[in-house]
């Protein structure tokens, strides 16, 4: 299945004095694109919250390849890596749209807590994960 993909535009906003986009954005950016992806592929996200679930991210991580600029427009392309009992991993590229040149790579981990303890993936979460992504998830 091809990775859920969130257009961002590049604003003035989101630069430096040197012109390209500051490097704090493109962690602004997976996030947003995390928020999207959850409430597009699992669209019950919002009940598990509700009951007390959590999302704590635990690492996050952006290697920067190239540089973006004003009104650059972006795609963050977002996809799950692994799945572990109480964690997945999401990937996230991000490409200019016009040129489609990937400009960085990341990743983020993300655990399920409930009453400040782990937990395991809740079930519907886990199932719909793998069924969007199937093969292409490391299950550990």
């Amino acid at each position: 299945m091809e990775k859920f993909r969130l257009p961002i535009t590049v604003y003035i906003g989101d630069t430096n004095v040197e012109g390209n986009v500051y490097w704090t954005h493109y962690f602004d950016w997976a996030g947003r694109a995390r928020e999207a992806f959850a409430r597009w592929a699992i669209p019950n996200i919002m009940e598990e919250i509700g009951s007390g679930l959590t999302l704590i991210t635990v690492e996050t991580n952006i290697k920067h390849l190239r540089p973006a600029f004003l009104y650059d427009e972006l795609i963050v392309a977002v996809g799950i890596k692994e799945i572990r009992k109480a964690s997945l991993q999401l990937s996230f590229d991000f490409f200019n749209q016009k040129t489609e040149a990937l400009i960085a790579t990341g990743w983020q981990v993300i655990t399920f807590g409930r009453e400040g303890k782990l937990v395991p993936i809740p079930e519907s979460i886990n199932r719909k994960a793998h069924e969007l992504l199937g093969s292409e998830i490391k299950t550990s």
